[in-house]
């Protein structure tokens, strides 16, 4: 006899039951932890002819879905399968909810299928470029490598938080690609009929571009600021100093070198991002930097040797491979050069694109505009 205090994990008189929805999905009803579950299995939609009402299971005959070919025999055991997986899973959680039991089934084949499922599905995409997948399974990399065990599942608004957080830490700039990739996944899961998570569909699962407030954004180096770095006579810091005064992307940092540079000026036949030609005149002290120890390192060392730097130079001023571009840009525009000059150089296609970049104080603001009439 079972004691009172102890949660009933699984009621044998009650085992689980298929059922098939008038959509063709199947769902699973089963008792855990005194619970009546209803979940979803993860199985495309049967034809009403292939399910047997009275054994509750998939006829073994094969059929099409979207393109590809199930059989009933696989999917019986699929579904086998994933009752197993709930039942060990409430044994070793007896007080979870639902939310929780999904998180903890122990689904390796699921676990195992996800990434792999994810990258066939990128590879399988007929409307995108080789460009666009490259970037893609890139993005699915990095998520791979921070949430190995993740399953459609769990692709949910605690994922979403820890996601942004991991990005935040990691100083990535621009997590909205992440989160917007994962929002396009989990649309083309859905479309397949992969039990993926709804929580990508609510307005709190949001495309954020900018992981920082402003005031927590990169900064500008002022021209002062520039020559203690160059003082310093840092591997690391002369390849960011580089980069400051041709106003690269982290990404271009190694397409500065003196064998790109013609008629005094730097030429980038293709920029990683945009794929633009740009030409940049060559700043006098460039050709120094060139002839002291250069070290091009993976961004996020270089963000965290910038940060070391800051602490100890600056106050703590937040300096990130960003900021090159952003000194660039913001220097530039405070000697007066026009924005449809700069703009040329830094290969954006709009001026207001490069506005972004641009980092004024109100101080400064001032300061230019004392030459207008207005004023005098």
């Amino acid at each position: 006899m079972i004691e009172a205090s102890v949660p009933k994990l699984y009621q044998k008189a009650n085992e689980p039951r298929i059922y098939r929805k008038a959509t063709g999905h199947l769902v699973i009803k089963i008792m855990v932890n005194r619970k009546r579950l209803v979940l979803t299995a993860p199985a495309p939609p049967i034809p009403i002819g292939l399910w047997n009402a009275e054994d509750r299971r998939v006829r073994l005959k094969p059929f099409k879905h979207k393109g590809i070919t199930f059989t009933g025999g696989a999917i019986n055991n699929m579904l086998e399968t994933y009752i197993a997986a709930i039942k060990k899973a409430a044994k070793l959680h007896p007080t979870a909810d639902k939310a929780r039991l999904l998180k903890a089934l122990d689904l390796n084949q699921t676990a195992e299928a996800f990434y792999p499922k994810v990258f066939s599905l990128i590879a399988s995409s007929q409307d995108i470029t080789a460009g666009t997948k490259a970037a893609k399974k890139g993005v699915w990399k990095t998520i791979e490598r921070w949430f190995p065990n993740l399953t459609w599942e769990t692709v949910d608004m605690e994922f979403y938080d820890a996601l942004i957080e991991e990005l935040t830490s990691q100083n990535y700039h621009q997590p909205g690609k992440y989160v917007k990739e994962v929002k396009a996944m989990c649309r083309l899961a859905a479309d397949r009929d992969l039990p993926v998570s709804r929580d990508y569909l609510k307005r709190s699962f949001k495309v954020v571009w900018n992981a920082t407030l402003d005031e927590n954004d990169s900064a500008y180096l002022e021209a002062s600021e520039l020559d203690t770095l160059y003082e310093i006579n840092d591997p690391i810091i002369n390849q960011f100093l580089i980069a400051c005064y041709f106003g690269l992307r982290w990404s271009d940092w190694g397409k500065a070198v003196p064998e790109n540079v013609r008629n005094g000026a730097l030429h980038i036949v293709r920029q990683q991002k945009t794929k633009k030609p740009v030409s940049i005149p060559v700043n006098p002290r460039v050709w120094m930097l060139w002839e002291r120890p250069l070290k091009l390192i993976s961004s996020q060392k270089t963000n965290e040797h910038l940060e070391t730097i800051a602490g100890i130079y600056f106050e703590g001023k937040k300096i990130t491979t960003k900021s090159a571009r952003k000194t660039f840009v913001t220097l530039l525009y405070n000697e007066g050069m026009p924005t449809s000059f700069i703009y040329k150089m830094t290969g954006h296609s709009t001026e207001s694109q490069l506005r972004a970049y641009m980092k004024l104080r109100n101080e400064d603001i001032a300061e230019l505009v004392k030459g207008f009439k207005f004023f005098s």
